[in-house]
Protein backbone atom coordinates (compact mmCIF):
# COMPACT_ATOMS: atom_id res chain seq x y z
CA UNK A 1 0.00 0.00 0.00
CA UNK A 2 2.67 2.57 1.08
CA UNK A 3 4.36 1.55 -2.72
CA UNK A 4 1.18 2.87 -4.46
CA UNK A 5 1.59 6.37 -2.47
CA UNK A 6 4.82 6.41 -3.42
CA UNK A 7 3.72 5.73 -6.92
CA UNK A 8 1.44 8.31 -6.82
CA UNK A 9 3.34 11.17 -5.10
CA UNK A 10 5.95 10.62 -8.32
CA UNK A 11 4.69 13.63 -9.99
CA UNK A 12 5.75 15.82 -6.88
CA UNK A 13 9.40 14.87 -7.20
CA UNK A 14 9.43 16.65 -10.69
CA UNK A 15 9.96 20.49 -10.02
CA UNK A 16 8.27 21.29 -13.30
CA UNK A 17 5.03 19.71 -12.00
CA UNK A 18 5.10 21.66 -8.89
CA UNK A 19 3.42 24.72 -10.50
CA UNK A 20 1.16 22.92 -12.81
CA UNK A 21 -0.22 20.87 -9.76
CA UNK A 22 -0.52 23.93 -7.70
CA UNK A 23 -2.47 25.77 -10.19
CA UNK A 24 -4.91 23.06 -10.82
CA UNK A 25 -5.82 22.45 -7.29
CA UNK A 26 -6.46 26.08 -6.96
CA UNK A 27 -8.65 25.92 -10.18
CA UNK A 28 -10.58 23.30 -8.77
CA UNK A 29 -11.17 23.86 -5.34
CA UNK A 30 -12.19 27.77 -6.51
CA UNK A 31 -14.90 25.96 -9.00
CA UNK A 32 -16.09 23.89 -6.38
CA UNK A 33 -16.58 26.86 -3.89
CA UNK A 34 -18.48 28.81 -6.43
CA UNK A 35 -20.61 25.58 -7.55
CA UNK A 36 -21.72 25.81 -3.72
CA UNK A 37 -22.13 29.39 -3.22
CA UNK A 38 -24.03 29.63 -6.90
CA UNK A 39 -25.90 26.47 -5.27
CA UNK A 40 -26.37 29.12 -2.38
CA UNK A 41 -28.33 31.07 -4.85
CA UNK A 42 -30.18 28.48 -6.12
CA UNK A 43 -31.48 27.77 -2.89
CA UNK A 44 -32.50 31.48 -2.34
CA UNK A 45 -29.76 31.54 1.02
CA UNK A 46 -28.24 34.87 1.23
CA UNK A 47 -24.79 33.38 2.36
CA UNK A 48 -21.41 34.81 1.71
CA UNK A 49 -18.68 33.10 -0.26
CA UNK A 50 -16.86 31.97 2.97
CA UNK A 51 -20.02 30.12 3.61
CA UNK A 52 -19.00 27.81 0.41
CA UNK A 53 -15.62 27.24 1.97
CA UNK A 54 -17.22 26.32 5.59
CA UNK A 55 -19.59 24.04 3.95
CA UNK A 56 -16.46 22.39 1.63
CA UNK A 57 -14.03 21.96 5.06
CA UNK A 58 -16.39 20.47 7.15
CA UNK A 59 -17.50 17.80 4.23
CA UNK A 60 -13.94 17.22 3.75
CA UNK A 61 -13.73 16.63 8.01
CA UNK A 62 -17.07 14.37 7.36
CA UNK A 63 -16.26 12.44 4.53
CA UNK A 64 -13.29 11.66 6.07
CA UNK A 65 -15.34 9.63 9.03
CA UNK A 66 -16.01 6.33 8.49
CA UNK A 67 -19.89 6.35 6.90
CA UNK A 68 -22.29 4.77 4.92
CA UNK A 69 -22.63 3.83 1.28
CA UNK A 70 -22.66 7.35 -0.77
CA UNK A 71 -22.18 9.38 2.54
CA UNK A 72 -25.47 9.51 3.33
CA UNK A 73 -26.47 11.37 6.48
CA UNK A 74 -22.60 12.47 7.38
CA UNK A 75 -23.27 14.86 3.96
CA UNK A 76 -26.56 16.22 5.91
CA UNK A 77 -24.77 16.92 9.54
CA UNK A 78 -21.58 18.30 8.05
CA UNK A 79 -23.28 21.15 5.99
CA UNK A 80 -26.25 21.61 8.93
CA UNK A 81 -23.39 21.88 11.26
CA UNK A 82 -21.45 24.51 8.48
CA UNK A 83 -24.73 26.32 8.00
CA UNK A 84 -25.35 26.46 11.54
CA UNK A 85 -22.30 28.96 11.72
CA UNK A 86 -24.14 31.61 9.59
CA UNK A 87 -26.96 31.08 11.44
CA UNK A 88 -29.26 29.09 9.15
CA UNK A 89 -32.16 27.40 10.45
CA UNK A 90 -31.73 23.83 10.37
CA UNK A 91 -34.44 22.68 8.18
CA UNK A 92 -33.11 25.18 5.37
CA UNK A 93 -29.53 23.39 5.82
CA UNK A 94 -31.40 20.14 5.83
CA UNK A 95 -33.02 21.18 2.67
CA UNK A 96 -29.98 22.47 1.32
CA UNK A 97 -27.97 19.34 2.05
CA UNK A 98 -30.05 16.96 0.58
CA UNK A 99 -29.94 19.38 -2.70
CA UNK A 100 -25.91 19.69 -2.82
CA UNK A 101 -25.81 15.70 -2.01
CA UNK A 102 -28.10 15.03 -4.95
CA UNK A 103 -26.41 17.28 -7.70
CA UNK A 104 -22.99 15.66 -6.90
CA UNK A 105 -23.80 12.45 -6.25
CA UNK A 106 -26.33 11.59 -9.03
CA UNK A 107 -23.89 13.12 -11.99
CA UNK A 108 -21.11 11.80 -10.88
CA UNK A 109 -22.74 7.97 -10.46
CA UNK A 110 -24.74 8.02 -13.87
CA UNK A 111 -21.48 9.12 -15.75
CA UNK A 112 -19.69 6.07 -13.97
CA UNK A 113 -22.18 3.58 -15.06
CA UNK A 114 -22.52 4.88 -18.86
CA UNK A 115 -18.43 4.45 -19.01
CA UNK A 116 -18.64 0.77 -17.42
CA UNK A 117 -20.87 0.14 -20.28
CA UNK A 118 -18.77 2.30 -23.15
CA UNK A 119 -15.49 0.60 -21.59
CA UNK A 120 -17.86 -2.84 -21.67
CA UNK A 121 -16.92 -3.65 -17.47
CA UNK A 122 -19.16 -5.31 -15.39
CA UNK A 123 -20.07 -4.09 -12.01
CA UNK A 124 -18.24 -7.41 -10.90
CA UNK A 125 -15.10 -6.45 -12.48
CA UNK A 126 -15.28 -2.83 -11.40
CA UNK A 127 -15.51 -4.10 -7.99
CA UNK A 128 -13.19 -6.43 -7.75
CA UNK A 129 -10.12 -5.28 -5.61
CA UNK A 130 -6.50 -5.76 -7.50
CA UNK A 131 -4.14 -5.02 -5.16
CA UNK A 132 -3.41 -6.32 -1.82
CA UNK A 133 -5.86 -8.89 -0.58
CA UNK A 134 -8.32 -7.43 2.27
CA UNK A 135 -8.84 -10.66 3.86
CA UNK A 136 -6.08 -12.50 5.65
CA UNK A 137 -4.06 -15.16 3.72
CA UNK A 138 -4.55 -18.39 5.90
CA UNK A 139 -0.50 -19.50 7.28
Amino acid sequence: MLATVNDGLEGLRTPTHVFPIIAWSFLIWGILAVSIWTAFLAARLDLPFGAAWAVIAFLGLGVSLPSSPGFVGIVQAAVVLALGLFAVPPEDALSFSIMLHAAQFFPVTLYGLVLLVVEQVSLSDATRFRGVPTTPSPS
